[in-house]
């Protein structure tokens, strides 16, 4: 349908007039091609946002979602929501980005976000290509790990208390991810055959599914972790459910939480810098490594990755057949095994 303004007063003259003389020769202008068609009006960035959201909304973990969003609300709709697609340029966007106060690993995702939105708008030919395709960030520093050697677990456990000396021995016994350790329950522990099955993960209040097969997994239940474990069903094994709850009874929100209230003073408390609460993963994969009793295939598995890449890239330096003459630190799996004790020594 094409609209076209007659410019006269609407009255029953005008009216016939139009009728008689103007509709007539605009159908014949019309049918000869003559009448410039109406532009085609372009969607803005907010609405692709909608189309982008409402698509990964079907196809993406909850905690995943949430993650999207914060970052579009706080760093995308600002600038652009009220931007046509087909009008940003790519000099733009580059300066947007380097601009942004949040560190590189930050502006991948934000940009990897943004590059799909607009991807939609590729798909309904709105825009000819992709303009963040020609925007770079600078590839994220890998964190260098930093895993804690027998003395500083030893540190780490005395000057603990209650759930959370529990959850650190998890942590550093097993190798779990935290937000795997925020979802673990009491029936996805199994004493009979000493072991550990992860099944889900939660992220600030949220839980979901594991992100690849890989990280649904089965891990040995080592003899150091048992009397953790014990401690812990003491105090959670009877409730709702859940190995690890608040003082309210409801499972933990999120690990910002924890590292704020305890892993922090906790390190202080041990004189310990600042380490990240994940290196008591890498404390496990280390120890695991050199132990010597376990092949890389058998560890990534523990580890949930999804090839042994992940472990010759991070800890090349702690894999026997790469350590050469390289002193090895006494080994925190001093009694390593699984099949120790009965389950009347846990419950």
């Amino acid at each position: 349908m094409v609209r076209k303004s007659t410019g006269l007063t609407d009255t029953p003259q005008n009216r016939k007039a139009v009728e008689k003389e103007l509709l007539p020769k605009l159908v014949m202008m019309a049918k000869c091609g003559e009448l410039e068609k109406a532009p085609k009006r372009v969607k803005t960035v907010r609405e692709y946002i909608k189309i982008f959201l409402d698509i990964k909304s079907k196809e993406i973990r909850r905690s995943t979602m949430k993650h999207y969003t914060q970052k579009i609300n706080k760093h995308i709709l600002p600038k652009f929501g009220k931007v046509p697609v087909d009008e940003l340029k790519a000099s733009e966007l580059r300066n947007w980005l380097a601009t942004l106060g949040v560190g590189d690993k930050a502006k991948k995702e934000i940009r990897a976000v943004f590059g799909a939105i607009l991807r939609e708008a590729l798909y309904d030919e709105a825009i000819p290509k992709n303009p963040i395709d020609f925007v770079r960030v600078p590839r994220p520093k890998k964190p260098i790990i930093s895993p804690f050697n027998k003395e500083e677990v030893g540190q780490l456990l005395k000057h603990s208390y209650g759930w959370f000396r529990n959850f650190i021995a998890l942590g550093v016994y097993s190798g779990m991810r935290t937000g795997e350790m925020l979802a673990l329950k009491w029936e996805n522990l199994d004493f009979d055959n000493y072991e550990i099955h992860v099944e889900a993960s939660r992220t600030n209040g949220i839980e979901d599914g594991l992100k690849t097969d890989m990280s649904h997994r089965v891990i040995p239940m080592f003899k150091p972790l048992l009397p953790y474990l014990k401690s812990q069903f003491c105090e959670t094994g009877l409730k709702n459910g859940y190995v690890f709850l608040n003082k309210d009874g409801n499972p933990l929100f999120g690990s910002s939480t924890v590292i704020r209230r305890y892993w922090l003073p906790l390190l202080e408390k041990c004189g310990l810098g600042y380490r990240r609460l994940y290196e008591t993963r890498h404390t496990f994969a280390t120890n695991m490594l050199e132990s010597g009793q376990f092949s890389v295939g058998e560890i990534a598995e523990m580890m949930g990755h999804t090839s042994t890449q992940m472990l010759f890239t991070r800890y090349t330096a702690f894999i026997k057949s790469e350590q050469k003459n390289r002193k090895i630190d006494v080994d925190i799996f001093s009694q390593l095994g699984t099949k120790t004790g009965t389950i009347s020594n846990i419950a």
